[in-house]
């Protein structure tokens, strides 16, 4: 059975993150604990296949006791596509169990994870707002001191498709770059036979980390390489958003990060917290997943490793009442905009931007020349920011 010392902590620690999620727009989602084993075979994952839990339903089909998270929800999100079903959310978060069959004796066959699935339109804005959202749940649990690891899940590949490298000897290099084993990696580049400047160029990719800046100069001589080129402009947006969000010092770059999952298709990161050696949370962009069942959508999710974030957490903050608001703005307006959305959700408003947000609130919020709040067919009018956010706490005093 899962081993939670402490029952409270741990209902209190959910109870926080799944009001943050909610403060960004997020529906809880019931997953199934039951799937088809062709769900997980066909497509590769951080797990082996025979970490999985099986069993026989009686039409004598394979089933897999959920071992993952976010394929059960794409696949369902897909299927309702193909039917031509709108789907009636388009941000979900989850608690759920993972069974995953281990060989090693400390630890458990089943795991807690609390992570979101988001099914907006593709964009740096997106990703940023993403990790903010992570971020941002770590505070709400007192975890101040985190630190978020992003990467792009194609650069390796794109780095080295100049040079003519054989599948398995990336692969190879792969092995070594996500160990982090610079010694290793070292020795292998020697038994390739390329030229000096190749072998530079691979023995470098586990040391551009850090921040965004310092980074992208390092790889300026790679520019030429439209696909590192479009990675760097991607990633220089989502480093601007991040900052918008005031999440910045709790981000590092690592163009060396790679995840087993082979469904990325973009932005990857994960997260470490004080005193927990392994991350926290993991998470990343999987645009092409939904053409593996029939549709295309774009997507990006996280999921915190609530076992491990147990041993983080000392102190969690009190519940407030939520109210929902859409944010609408246009470009010239963004940073407003997020601002309002940073203030609103840090009070537990439950807040989302843009013309395409999925709630269906009373309360619409325009950024402009001026800012208006429309609600139940009224409108109020703000001369500041301040003076929206004041409405809205008063508001919620009188709930």
């Amino acid at each position: 059975m899962f081993n939670l010392p402490n029952e409270k902590k741990y209902g209190r620690i959910v109870q926080t993150i799944a009001n943050r999620f909610e403060t960004y727009g997020y529906e809880k989602l019931k997953v199934d604990a039951f799937e088809r084993y062709e769900l997980y075979a066909n497509v590769k994952t951080e797990m082996n296949l025979k970490e999985t839990i099986k069993v026989t339903d009686y039409d004598g089909e394979l089933l897999v006791v959920r071992p993952d998270v976010t394929l059960p929800i794409a696949y369902k999100y897909a299927k309702q596509l193909e039917l031509a079903i709108s789907p009636s959310y388009e941000r979900y978060y989850y608690v759920e169990e993972v069974f995953r069959q281990s060989f090693e004796a400390s630890e458990s066959i089943e795991k807690m994870q609390m992570g979101v699935e988001c099914f907006n339109p593709s964009s740096p804005l997106i990703d940023a707002e993403t990790i903010a959202l992570a971020s941002h749940a770590l505070d709400d649990l007192n975890v101040t001191q985190h630190q978020f690891e992003i990467g792009f899940a194609t650069f390796l590949k794109d780095l080295l498709a100049p040079f003519a490298l054989q599948e398995e000897q990336v692969e190879k290099i792969e092995s070594y770059v996500r160990a982090k084993n610079m010694a290793e990696l070292a020795t292998y580049i020697q038994t390739l036979n390329l030229d000096e400047e190749t072998a530079n160029i691979i023995a470098n990719i586990p040391t551009y980390y850090g921040n965004f800046e310092t980074i992208a100069q390092r790889l300026q001589p790679y520019v030429s390489n439209e696909a590192v080129k479009a990675t760097l402009d991607y990633l220089k947006d989502v480093n601007d958003y991040l900052q918008l969000f005031g999440v910045e010092q709790h981000v590092v770059f690592d163009f060396g990060l790679i995840n087993r999952m082979d469904y990325y298709s973009h932005l990857i990161f994960q997260a470490y917290v004080d005193g927990v050696g392994k991350p926290v949370l993991m998470g990343g962009r999987y645009d092409q997943l939904g053409e593996r069942f029939g549709a295309s959508f774009p997507a990006v999710g996280f999921a915190f490793d609530l076992d491990r974030l147990m041993e983080a957490v000392s102190a969690v903050k009190e519940d407030s009442t939520a109210i929902e608001i859409t944010i609408i703005t246009e470009q010239a307006y963004l940073k407003e905009a997020v601002q309002l959305a940073n203030e609103l959700r840090n009070r537990n408003f439950e807040a989302v931007i843009g013309k395409n947000a999925i709630l269906e609130t009373i309360h619409t919020v325009t950024l402009g020349e001026e800012i208006t709040l429309q609600f139940n067919g009224t409108t109020e009018r703000f001369e500041q920011i301040d003076d929206c956010i004041a409405y809205f706490i008063d508001k919620q005093g009188a709930m």
